[in-house]
């Protein structure tokens, strides 16, 4: 059987960002989406399985730009966990200045207690931030794992979120944080990859990334389980 192959270059408008990482080799490049976003490497180091990040000081950055500010919103990320300590707070992906509720869009994270967190936050006081977990500490660590999160702007409540996990839809444990029915904003922050940037790098990530994506529209159940059967092929789990 034919190994399938992983696109270089998607031509998708709702894909705002695309990194395989595993083609990627230099301190900076551009994304390779329709947008051609200048992407920045600090410390990560390339290998043919994606980015290690050594969760102290590495992580990569992508400025701001109009179309990375959406209204609804999906992530989906290839990690090897490796070298992740479920006792630890390590961020996967943000768009935001610092991990203070006032000052961030949205947080993806792994957290203490071996979960997989979507947060996303209200800047404007009284800060508001609903959270979304999966709990993932019984992963295999050795191995790569597919995780895809999809939001949807509204008066936020625990249906506004949608966790695929290896191509699995998975139930997750909603909490409202304080908040009621306001619209939560998304600033014009940089997104970072590894960690929260601001002005120190704060929750760093320990573990392998290969590929990134970011979607300006909340996606499908059917499109996640897709995208990881196509994907996993290439990555050969």
């Amino acid at each position: 059987m034919t190994k399938k192959r992983l696109a270089s270059f998607v031509y998708d408008p709702a894909l705002a960002l695309y990194l395989p990482f595993d083609k990627l080799d230099s301190v900076s490049f551009r994304s390779t989406d329709a947008y051609g976003h200048l992407v920045s490497r600090i410390g990560a180091v390339w290998t043919p399985f994606g980015y290690k990040f050594d969760g102290v000081d590495d992580y990569i950055t992508i400025p701001d730009a109009t179309i990375l500010r959406p209204t609804s919103f999906c992530i989906r990320i290839w990690a090897n966990l490796a070298d992740w300590t479920p006792a630890s707070f390590s961020v996967v992906v943000s768009k935001s200045l610092t991990a203070a509720a006032t000052s961030a869009t949205f947080i993806c994270a792994f957290t203490t207690g071996g979960l997989f967190r979507l947060q996303v936050e209200r800047i404007t006081a009284p800060a508001q931030y609903p959270t979304w977990d999966y709990n993932v500490s019984g992963f295999n660590p050795n191995s790569l794992h597919c995780f895809e999160v999809s939001h949807v702007r509204r008066n936020y409540n625990a249906g506004d979120s949608l966790m695929v996990i290896d191509g699995k839809v998975v139930s997750t444990t909603y909490t409202a944080n304080s908040h009621s029915a306001s619209a939560i904003e998304y600033a014009a922050y940089p997104i970072a990859i590894g960690a929260v940037r601001g002005t120190s790098t704060t929750y760093p990530l320990a573990c392998t990334v290969p590929l990134f994506a970011y979607y300006v529209r909340a996606r499908a159940a059917q499109e996640a389980m897709d995208s990881y059967q196509l994907e996993r092929d290439y990555f050969g789990v």
